[in-house]
């Protein structure tokens, strides 16, 4: 599945040219704190992306995510987002997801579905929210429901252009669900041709 997944975004973005469009590479950090526990966990990621330039954008996200300074999990996911228009500098837009999440315990296939929208405050500040359902797909279909992984997350964050190619940013967020969690992160995006 990672293969296909890694295969599938490198032909979206280096195999279809558009003139309009660019790549981009985004590291992140998100210190997401377990609610009602102490199991803590701080995750790094790295996501690939290209931005089609004409309301499109597909992206593969890897992760390494340790609890509490010791085990480790991963994930690899390759997601598509379309913005739906513009209102009064309003952007809502929608994507969908599939991806791989290796746990100690277990590795299973999940999806997502997000909605959100974004706004453009000026030319360097943007702001934005967002509402995501993360599920296994055989979540309940084969009985099984101790993967912990099935929620609602709801985030809010803001973007700081610094130039044409690099920005910055941070997010809050609350997951509620099989597992509960209060997450602050921050990223930093580099943009190219």
């Amino acid at each position: 599945m990672k293969k296909l997944l890694i295969a599938t975004l490198l032909a979206g973005m280096f195999g279809i040219a558009h003139a309009d469009g660019y790549n981009y590479v985004t590291g992140t950090f998100d210190a997401k704190d377990k609610v009602g526990s102490t199991n803590n966990h701080d995750v790094y990621g790295i996501n690939f992306g290209r931005d089609f330039g004409n309301t499109w954008k597909v992206e593969a996200r890897m992760e390494d995510e340790t609890v509490n300074g010791g085990a480790h999990e991963g994930l690899i996911q390759l997601k598509v987002n379309k913005d739906i228009g513009t209102w009064y500098g309003v952007t809502p837009y929608a994507g969908l997801a599939v991806g791989e999440k290796d746990k100690s315990t277990t590795n299973f296939l999940y999806y997502v579905g997000e909605i959100g929208a974004k706004y453009k405050v000026n030319d360097q500040i943007s702001v934005w929210g967002q509402g995501r359902l993360r599920t296994p797909f055989n979540e309940g279909l084969d009985l099984h429901t101790g993967y912990g992984y099935k929620t609602w997350e709801n985030s809010i964050g803001v973007k700081y252009a610094i130039d044409n190619n690099n920005a910055v940013g941070i997010k809050y967020a609350v997951e509620r669900g099989d597992s509960q969690y209060d997450t602050v992160g921050v990223n930093y995006t580099y943009s190219f041709k």
